[in-house]
């Protein structure tokens, strides 16, 4: 069971979470997911294939807020995902923060992208994101 509260840390099961801590983004496993739309996705592949060569591999667990919480333990490195809804998020959000990551989410209520990464590659990551225009519908 994950939970937080703002300013009061997060914690799965009773236990604090915090990322990790890659040296760079070539350490890093980064998660995402990937729309229903075949042209949204067609767009995603391209970008994760981009992707690929720079940073250790890529997962895909199904579900934006186990991604979200996964890069709140540590199981993870990074997320990012373009198309999520706010119920999608919200709580996942609070929790990433709490732990420790660094977020960002887009002010497109409709479209939202989501990216959130340990403070030691975050400025790295957001910058190659934008680079590979992941962030773009």
């Amino acid at each position: 069971v994950f939970e937080a509260a703002r300013g009061a840390g997060a914690t799965v099961n009773g236990s604090g979470l915090a990322p990790s801590a890659p040296a760079s983004l070539a350490e890093a496993l980064v998660a995402t997911g990937f729309g229903y739309d075949d042209q949204r996705r067609r767009k995603q592949g391209e970008v994760v294939a981009k992707l690929l060569p720079r940073v250790r591999d890529v997962r895909r667990m199904g579900a934006a807020a186990i991604d979200i919480a996964s890069c709140a333990a540590g199981q993870v490195d990074a997320y990012y995902e373009r198309g999520v809804r706010p119920w999608d998020v919200a709580a996942g959000l609070l929790i990433a923060e709490e732990a420790g990551c660094t977020t960002f989410v887009s002010t497109d209520a409709t479209d939202l992208f989501v990216a959130m990464a340990p403070p030691s590659i975050a400025e790295d990551f957001l910058a190659m994101l934008r680079e590979l225009r992941a962030d773009e519908s």
